[in-house]
């Protein structure tokens, strides 16, 4: 993260954070994008209104995350197949052993008196 072009996000040490990207207010705040979607050489980054890039792509810009039974709606949008209006996420899925039967905790931890 500190290897970004366009120092941010930045460490800022007098109060120890980390500081997050304000998608360039100066520029945008008089009607520029930010510098990131202006350089960026593959186009992957974009600003604008989601209906310029239904009209620009293929893909279908997705801002709806299944974890299960719980929905999640950002506001970062992700380019999917066209027939796809949000992703579903198996988080076991993703755990290694995931297929493996889940061990009892308790025969992990050496418990102590």
């Amino acid at each position: 993260m500190l290897a970004y072009p366009f120092d941010v996000p930045h460490y800022v040490a007098a109060i120890d954070q980390m500081m997050k990207c304000d998608m360039c207010f100066d520029r945008t705040s008089i009607g520029k994008k930010p510098m990131c979607a202006t350089v960026c050489p593959s186009q992957a980054l974009y600003y604008g209104p989601p209906d310029e890039i239904r009209r620009m792509r293929v893909e279908t810009p997705v801002n709806e995350f299944r974890f299960g039974h719980q929905t999640v709606r950002t506001k970062v949008r992700l380019m999917t197949s066209p027939d796809t209006d949000h992703l579903d996420f198996d988080i076991m899925s993703f755990m290694p052993g995931a297929d493996e039967p889940v061990p009892d905790v308790t025969e992990l931890v050496a418990w102590e008196d």
